[in-house]
């Protein structure tokens, strides 16, 4: 069975022109396989929102800490780090707590040459209401299993494990929003 690809990513704005400031993601099946992380530096021409910057100064000094272990790198580096795990690893899924914001982002930096396709895309989102289903509420599990919100890689990690705990209640194998593709 394939791996599915859980990204989660932290920006200092909103919007598909966002400032990227890190790339986390957790390779996963029925269990989280492993994780990692990309930290960007400051990029030209993405866009900052003062908001953001503020809501980062209210976020834990170990949530800001992260962003700087690893020390980042340029942005292009990270993107081709992220390609290179997609062609490497051929998940099945690509899944984010949004597919409009994450994975837009991404697809935005990478200039619509993302590595994965249209039919990989899934969303935690409607995860999380199957998970309100099956009696999994997401932000209790997220309380419960991650130490460090905000985090891109624990975020991931978290988000991957609550996947894979909606998958085992309902006993679907591949559980994806918008399809088996291949």
């Amino acid at each position: 069975m394939r791996p599915d690809l859980m990204i989660d990513i932290e920006t200092l704005a909103a919007g598909d022109d966002a400032e990227i400031l890190s790339i986390g993601w957790a390779l996963f099946d029925k269990r989280v396989l492993k994780s990692g992380v990309y930290n960007c530096r400051p990029q030209e021409g993405r866009r900052r929102s003062p908001d953001t910057a503020r809501w980062w100064l209210k976020q834990s000094d170990a949530a800001r800490a992260c962003l700087f272990d690893p020390l980042p790198d340029d942005l292009s580096v990270a993107l081709a780090g992220l390609r290179n795990l997609v062609v490497k690893e051929n998940p099945f899924s690509i899944w984010a707590n949004g597919v409009t914001f994450d994975l837009g982002i991404l697809k935005h930096a990478y200039n619509g040459t993302q590595p994965w396709s249209f039919g990989q895309e899934c969303c935690l989102r409607s995860i999380r209401r199957i998970g309100n289903e099956v009696g999994l509420d997401y932000k209790k599990f997220r309380k419960e299993h991650n130490d460090l919100p905000h985090s891109a890689e624990a975020d991931a990690i978290v988000q991957a494990k609550f996947v894979i705990e909606v998958r085992g209640r309902m006993a679907w194998g591949h559980l994806c929003c918008v399809g088996d593709y291949e």
